[in-house]
């Protein structure tokens, strides 16, 4: 394929890296219990197998993650991704004596209840991948995402996460492939709102995305991932001279 036609092949189809990249991971979700607390509480949380996220459905709470400076202030409507496997604590009063989280959730019961709850709600799960290539997906990321309420993406994470919960609760038929597509809706949902954010710097691969440029560059490569593509042809893609290309910042090659 030449290479005005893998352009025409960009300008005809806009292509989405973004759900190139995180179809390919192929992310699968499961669901924790929930969290349902009154009073003042505070609970540890061992190091999490996977990437652990979030959704703050009542009430308000802190959390700390270890080797974090600062503590975060969740609340109503929030989400929140744990892109490290680092231990962390949510609750109330963070100075208070923490519970641990495994006598909280060791009850047969669904949600975990402290102090009879009432006051403050969560849900809760982690992301696991069936791709060795989600070990380059968060490089760069902070160690805590967080979606505030008021956030575009929150309500879609949210709606996407309580239909997941409802999936996971009746066996029905086709389940399984609909758990799968909300779990990349809700992954897409965090990572899209972290990189639109205009306050949040984006990390490496993302930063070429972040870009409209560059991501129409990155989009030609994947419309043609065969070709040798040459820098005055990246250039060309991208509406940029090949100097102003090459220099500073362009990280598109590194989302091969």
């Amino acid at each position: 394929m030449g290479v005005p036609n893998a352009l025409a092949k960009v300008s005809s189809r806009v292509m989405d890296v973004l759900s190139d990249i995180i179809g390919q991971v192929t992310p699968e979700a499961s669901v924790s219990a929930g969290l349902d607390a009154a009073g003042e509480w505070c609970i540890a949380f061992e190091a999490p197998n996977g990437i652990k996220f979030n959704v703050v459905t009542k009430g308000t709470c802190w959390l700390r993650v270890e080797g974090e400076p600062a503590p975060i202030f969740v609340a109503e409507g929030d989400c929140f991704l744990l892109t490290r496997c680092q231990g962390f604590t949510l609750g109330t009063d963070l100075s208070l004596p923490p519970l641990s989280a495994q006598e909280v959730f060791s009850a047969d019961q669904n949600p975990a209840r402290v102090n009879e709850g009432g006051a403050f709600s969560l849900l809760g799960g982690r992301f696991a991948f069936r791709s060795k290539q989600a070990a380059h997906l968060f490089e760069g990321f902070p160690v805590v995402v967080h979606v505030r309420g008021d956030e575009p993406s929150a309500p879609v994470f949210r709606r996407a996460l309580e239909q997941f919960v409802d999936e996971a609760r009746f066996d029905r038929p086709g389940g399984r492939l609909i758990g799968e597509r909300l779990a990349q809706i809700m992954l897409v949902e965090i990572v899209r709102s972290h990189l639109l954010s205009s306050n949040r710097p984006a990390p490496g691969w993302l930063r070429g995305l972040a870009d409209a440029r560059i991501s129409r560059a990155l989009s030609t490569i994947h419309a043609a991932p065969e070709r040798k593509w040459t820098l005055s042809a990246l250039s060309h893609a991208a509406g940029m001279s090949r100097s102003h290309f090459a220099r500073g910042e362009c990280c598109w090659h590194s989302t091969d």
